[in-house]
């Protein structure tokens, strides 16, 4: 699943132009290519801008340890930051994150919180796509 979304992502940025785009195509093919110290600089300069798609790749990278130390605090902090500017994805792994107990207390309750907004944004998502 985040394959699929990240490869159409990647595709519509590198056709809508513009700085932001380019850095992101940068910092996601260092990404893809497991390059993740290089992913992580470039990610992490347009998280702070509030870039959802980077915020939501810093909080895997921060989640998995992947050119970072691993922490779990800051992973979520991100994916909590991406989910609420519109990522289902980032919604979906926090729901994830809490029915597993993956680096926090095993919660049902968030899970679900973070799984309903997950499928908010996706059905809202597909609507503005025009998909049905």
């Amino acid at each position: 699943m985040r394959h699929t979304f990240l490869i159409c992502l990647f595709t519509g940025l590198l056709f809508a132009g513009g700085a932001i785009a380019v850095d992101f195509a940068t910092a996601y093919a260092a990404y893809e290519s497991g390059d993740y110290r290089r992913a992580y600089k470039g990610l992490r300069h347009l998280a702070v801008k509030e870039h959802v798609q980077a915020q939501y790749l810093l909080g895997l990278l921060y989640m998995d340890g992947q050119g970072v130390t691993k922490d779990t605090g800051q992973g979520i902090s991100w994916l909590k930051q991406a989910a609420q500017g519109g990522s289902y994805l980032a919604a979906a792994e926090l729901g994830q994150i809490y029915a597993t107990g993956k680096g926090v207390k095993q919660d049902a309750s968030e899970a679900a919180k973070w799984i309903e907004l997950s499928t908010q944004l996706a059905e809202d998502e597909d609507a503005d796509e025009g998909c049905d």
